[in-house]
């Protein structure tokens, strides 16, 4: 896995926040759903990478972690950084 522990529960809180709401589309939910089943088994490609980076990028652009401490914020960076770097 490319995630620690800690980059991956964040991931899981910026899909189920943004992604898995009833207010979601159901394809957008669909396809997040599978980012989420794959995290989980370590068994990411590249499209989940690539969704993985969208997410993580509204999230920051969505203020996600506005009142985060900055170790939080810097997960998210991290994240986006290993996202975009692996597709």
């Amino acid at each position: 896995m490319v995630f620690t522990n800690e980059e991956a529960a964040m991931i899981e809180g910026v899909l189920s926040t943004y992604f898995m709401g009833a207010n979601t589309a159901e394809n957008v939910r669909s396809a997040y759903s599978c980012v989420w089943q794959h995290l989980a088994a370590d068994a990411l490609d590249a499209e989940d990478y690539r969704r993985i980076s969208n997410a993580v990028d509204f999230a920051i652009k969505n203020h996600f972690c506005e009142t985060c401490n900055r170790e939080s914020q810097r997960v998210l960076t991290t994240i986006l950084i290993k996202a975009t770097s692996a597709f």
